[in-house]
Formats: structure tokens, C-alpha cells, sequence
């Protein structure tokens, strides 16, 4: 998908036990902000997860894991929420 100023549309799946991208809200639509890198104990490992999320800083996302962008973001700061591993403080 492409909206006509050329910025991809994305459907982001996040792989297990991934926890980072950031995104933020403009106007009616949801851009990716940050795709944060990880730190691996082998170069095999980050071999393997060299690109472990189809985006990129700029892209708008429509959908992430299959929920629409609020709802995934309802969902990971509800406490007790399989996606919120966060249970020491309130957000």
C-alpha cells in the first residue's frame, strides 16, 4: 500500500519477545519513529535478526500484530496484558 506523498503503509508484525518500536500519532495516521536495535551475543544471532520488523523510521503503520494501532497500544499498557510485561509501575 501507498498513500500518494510516497511514505510506505505498513502492517507491522513483531516478532516473540520483541519490545521496541516506536510510533507516534499525526493528523489520522501512525508513524514509525524508531526501530530500536538490539544488542546479541554472537554475530550469528544478529545475523539472524538483522531486519526483524518490516519498517522503517517515517513509515505509517496501519496495524500492528493484526491490531489496529490504538488497540495494540491499548493493549500493551493494560496491566496484566500478555503483551505488558510491566507490573512495578502505572502508566
Amino acid at each position: 500500500l501507498k498513500r500518494c506523498s510516497m511514505v510506505a503503509v505498513r502492517h507491522v508484525q513483531l516478532p516473540p519477545g520483541w519490545q521496541g518500536l516506536s510510533f507516534e500519532q499525526r493528523g489520522d495516521g501512525f508513524f514509525v519513529t524508531d526501530v530500536p536495535k538490539s544488542c546479541f551475543s554472537s554475530k550469528k544471532g544478529a545475523m539472524l535478526a538483522a531486519r526483524p520488523i518490516d519498517a522503517d523510521v517515517g513509515d505509517e503503520i496501519v496495524s500492528i500484530n493484526d491490531l489496529p494501532v490504538l488497540s495494540f497500544a491499548d493493549t500493551i499498557t493494560t496491566p496484566g496484558s500478555s503483551l505488558n510485561p510491566c507490573t512495578d509501575h502505572k502508566v
